[in-house]
Parts: C-alpha cells; sequence; structure tokens
C-alpha cells in the first residue's frame, strides 16, 4: 500500500513538471527520420532542464499515517515538551497524593483515583522511584 502512495506521488511530481514547464514533448515517433549521416551532422538535442521539477525528497509533500497539525511553515508541529520544572511539580504531586492515599484519605482526583486501584506494594514501588529522581534533582 505504501509503495504504490509513493508510486503515484511521484508520478504526479513527474507528470506536473513536464506540463508546468510549458513544452510539449513530441513523441518519438513524430521525431524526423533522418538518415545515419544527417544524424551526425546535426546538432545533438539536449534535454531541457527542469528548473521547476522538485527534487526527489523535497517534495515538501508529508506523508503521515493519520491527521497531523500543521505549524505556519507546513511542517508537522511537535506537541510541547513538558519542562523539566514542570515534571518535578507533577511528582510532587503524586508523591503527595501517595502518601495521602497512605494516610487513608479518600481520593478525590481522577489521579489519585487511578492510584487508589493500585496495591500498596505497587504505590511504595512509584514512591520509591518518585524520591529517586526528586533527589537527582538537587545534585
Amino acid at each position: 500500500m505504501n509503495k504504490f502512495l509513493l508510486a503515484s506521488v511521484l508520478f504526479a511530481a513527474s507528470s506536473a513538471t513536464f506540463l508546468t514547464a510549458g513544452e510539449v514533448i513530441a513523441a518519438p515517433a513524430t521525431q524526423s527520420t533522418l538518415s545515419t549521416a544527417d544524424k551526425s551532422a546535426a546538432p545533438a538535442e539536449e534535454p531541457a532542464d527542469d528548473l521547476g521539477a522538485p527534487e526527489l525528497g523535497r517534495t515538501g509533500i508529508v506523508l503521515a499515517p493519520g491527521p497531523v497539525r500543521l505549524d505556519k511553515n507546513g511542517k508537522p508541529a511537535h506537541p510541547k515538551m513538558p519542562s523539566k520544572a514542570d515534571l518535578r511539580a507533577d511528582q510532587l504531586q503524586m508523591k503527595a497524593d501517595i502518601e495521602a492515599l497512605a494516610a487513608g484519605e479518600a481520593p478525590v482526583t481522577r489521579e489519585q483515583r487511578e492510584l487508589a486501584r493500585l496495591r500498596p506494594h505497587d504505590r511504595g514501588l512509584i514512591l520509591k522511584r518518585i524520591n529517586e529522581s526528586l533527589s537527582a534533582y538537587k545534585g
């Protein structure tokens, strides 16, 4: 399926260059029939440079498996990556949620309910990982 899509895109791109070049390309059968002596005397025809032809791999066509948001330049937009401060704040919030569940408080938020579904042993492992990563921030 992908090979067919790529072939059709390349065919469309190559045929578009011939149509936009403004020249009529004659079929080989319509060329004049010169003898071999005349052919050697006639100057060799050089193909016209396709100045508007897209280079392979530089067509600007974005092939993606699904819908993609494009930025103002027409390139695929990447989601904003959270900063270290955002990650640390999330970890501190999760640590507070785990400690609140361990103290016996009822879960209020969606994240607290998800943590409440885990076994206490698993919550302890998560808390251990959070403490290790938070200590790495300190130096």
